[in-house]
C-alpha cells in the first residue's frame, strides 16, 4: 500500500523510504520474536514460517499473490488517482 500511496503522490517519497524500511523491519522481528517465544513452532514443516505454497511451487503462489493484491488494491487506486485528477481541474 505505502508504494501505491506514493505512487499517486500521497507519501512523501522520504515517508515512504522509511514506511517500507520499518514494515521490513517490524516483519522480520515479528518472525523472530515469534521463533523464540513458540519455540520454534513457526519453522515447523508443517507451517514453514506460513510460506504460502502449493501444490505449483512457489512461483504460481507468488503470481495468485501479485493478482490478489492488484485486484485489491486497483478500485481504490484507481478512485483516488480521479479524485487527484479532478483536483488538477
Amino acid at each position: 500500500m505505502t508504494v501505491a500511496f506514493y505512487r499517486i503522490g500521497k507519501v512523501a517519497r522520504w515517508d515512504a523510504s522509511f514506511y517500507g524500511a520499518a514494515q521490513f523491519l517490524g516483519a522480520i522481528s515479528g518472525v523472530a520474536t515469534a521463533t523464540l517465544l513458540l519455540r520454534a513452532a513457526p519453522e515447523d514443516g508443517a507451517v514453514r514460517y506460513a510460506v504460502t505454497a502449493g501444490v505449483y511451487g512457489s512461483a504460481v503462489a507468488f503470481i495468485a499473490e501479485l493478482a490478489i493484491s492488484f485486484l485489491l488494491k486497483a478500485p481504490r487506486m484507481g478512485a483516488f488517482g480521479a479524485l487527484k485528477r479532478d483536483k488538477k481541474r
